[in-house]
């Protein structure tokens, strides 16, 4: 897991802005509110990379921040924009990266609860018939996102 997080460090930028490392009360705050169990490697990232912040929402006790999971969960769901263009979000997924100026975002699908769960692509105009980009769990996940960062510099 350090190798990969120090992988991702190398490769993402930080912001100038970390996130809150995240707490014991704010996984468990987190947790309740969303109704699943946030992936250890998740929390391992939010703790420990110094890039954290340029990809993925926190996990931190900074709940009305809009880069937070909480928040960016509720204001997709309920914002009528994203509405307009297409279904509403399925409940099984859990947002855990911003949109960073597309209307795609990387989730945590939660309908599957054997092991980690998977990670996939959202979109509000993906049409169910599209298929999502899909990886197993949070860490394939983020080695190929090195992967694509390392590619496009």
């Amino acid at each position: 897991m350090n190798e990969l997080i120090q992988q991702f460090d190398t490769a993402l930028v930080p912001q100038w802005e970390r996130h809150p490392v995240p707490t014991s009360n704010s996984i468990t705050h987190i947790e309740s509110c969303l109704d699943f169990r946030i992936p250890p490697e998740l929390i391992a990232f939010a703790r420990l990379s110094a890039s954290y912040a340029s990809f993925f929402l926190s996990l931190g006790e900074d709940y009305a921040s809009d880069a937070h999971i909480l928040e960016k969960n509720r204001f997709i769901r309920m914002n009528e924009h994203w509405l307009e263009q297409g279904p509403p979000a399925p409940e099984h997924l859990i947002f855990i990266t911003d949109n960073f100026m597309t209307d795609s975002f990387w989730c945590l699908d939660i309908s599957e609860k054997i092991g980690s769960y998977p990670v996939v692509l959202w979109s509000p105009s993906m049409t169910p018939r599209q298929k999502s980009r899909r990886y197993g769990n949070f860490c394939e996940f983020v080695s190929d996102q090195i992967k694509h960062d390392e590619k496009t510099k």
